[in-house]
């Protein structure tokens, strides 16, 4: 797990230096944040690390957004665009689907699944 601390750790070190507010930030700060971390860290290395091990349960977090959880790891934030499966009741294995974000509503699946604290969750489109 030394790539995901390192992964972490150039990204809370970036996000620090450029969030004006750690709880809201810009898509501009998230994206300078993200450009740094890129420079630091191989891409592939960053998908290797945060596609492996990567089942969990969903949460909702203090920021609205919607995230993995597991134990021992900090949460892994599902944002706006992001494709992710979810478990949906009544049917085997987790199910592909994309976050989306409607002004006013908050964050939602496009297949319409509902979703709710601690289904099974995982990053990414494939097993």
């Amino acid at each position: 797990m030394a790539v995901r601390d390192e992964i972490l750790k150039a990204w809370n070190r970036a996000f620090g230096r450029v969030a004006r507010k750690r709880d809201n930030p810009t898509d501009d700060e998230i994206m300078a944040a993200e450009r740094e971390v890129l420079a630091k860290v191989p891409p592939l290395s960053i998908k290797e690390s945060l596609t492996s091990n990567k089942e969990g349960t969903l949460q909702m977090q203090p920021s609205g957004r919607w995230a993995i959880c597991r134990p021992g790891f900090d949460p892994i934030e599902i944002t706006s665009g992001d494709v992710f499966r979810v478990e949906v009741p009544g049917e085997a294995g987790l199910r592909r689907t994309r976050m989306e974000h409607m002004h006013g509503e908050g964050y939602y699946s496009v297949n319409g699944y509902n979703l709710r604290d601690d289904l099974r969750a995982a990053i990414g489109a494939e097993d």
